[in-house]
């Protein structure tokens, strides 16, 4: 078996991946919505670890941690203190795609609902017992939601940056075409009168 080995190390969150390479993500972003899910729980986030593999590494590890013998798409090692939560989580990006493509939906998205599945495992919602899938599937819709709002607030905020960015630029760049203008008394004084220097 193969390693292939990268990390991204964020404050209480560790990316890392073994036989794939890490998934692209905005990390700031994953981080903030882990952060505001674990909040929603009224939880502290403490040191969580991802781990990103392939399915023949996870099905090792279900094999070897668990006694399972089958591919899964996450196994989540719990590790929480009353209200921090910390942990070591494992997740297959092959099976992430196997289902989204199952599922009809986009891989991205899969993926954000198996990361913060792990973190609601953390948060002590269960999956096994008599009705707990369903009640996993309502608070994983509620994080991807609370996803899609962080990620719209993300968008606009640069989007105003830019803009803001761009408003300078068009203002320097008339402030320099009209000095292009010989001996314009008008712009002489403005520049009198403001102190700027072109």
């Amino acid at each position: 078996m193969t390693l292939c080995h990268a990390q991204i190390f964020y404050t209480m969150i560790n990316l890392q991946s073994v036989n794939v390479e890490l998934p692209k993500v905005d990390s700031s972003l994953l981080f903030k919505w882990i952060d505001e899910v674990a909040r929603v729980h009224d939880k502290k986030l403490g040191n969580i670890t991802y781990l990103f593999c392939d399915d023949a590494y996870i099905i090792e590890a279900n094999n070897k941690f668990l006694g399972h013998d089958y591919f899964t798409d996450i196994i989540t090692f719990d590790y929480s203190e009353g209200e921090k939560i910390s942990g070591d989580i494992i997740l297959s990006v092959d099976t992430v795609a196997s289902n989204a493509q199952l599922l009809g939906i986009t891989y991205n998205r899969e993926l954000l609902r198996v990361i913060i599945h792990g973190v609601l495992h953390l948060c002590g919602i269960n999956d096994k017992g008599e009705g707990e899938r369903e009640i996993m599937e309502s608070h994983e819709n509620d994080a991807l939601s609370l996803y899609d709002s962080l990620f719209k607030a993300n968008n606009q905020e640069e989007e105003v940056s830019e803009m803001s960015v761009n408003a300078s630029q068009s203002a320097h760049d008339a402030l320099v075409d009209w000095d292009d203008e010989e001996d314009d008394p008008d712009f002489d004084e403005f520049l009198k009168e403001t102190g700027l220097h072109l």
